[in-house]
């Protein structure tokens, strides 16, 4: 049941994205809901694998570091492509 899941998240918004964009053809705007409705469910999945509320604390730790690295780095990839 949990790979199907999984299989289903993650292809089902794709197949959607190329039926949306033609009716749609803002690009920008089909990401950034696509974005948006991603982190709406990782959050859902997240809350219900951990549900210690304590062990969201972000630590200054590789972790962290790593988080903020990425994010500087699609940054810059974002503005180098555009």
């Amino acid at each position: 049941m949990g790979r199907e899941l999984l299989i289903l998240c993650t292809s089902d918004p794709l197949s959607m994205q190329s039926a949306l964009l033609k009716e749609y053809p803002n690009k920008m705007l089909v990401t950034v809901t696509q974005c948006v409705f991603s982190t709406v469910q990782s959050f859902v999945v997240a809350v219900v694998a951990e549900k210690d509320f304590s062990k969201w604390n972000l630590r200054l730790d590789i972790s962290l570091i790593a988080i903020v690295y990425t994010v500087l780095l699609a940054f810059v990839f974002f503005f180098l492509l555009n």
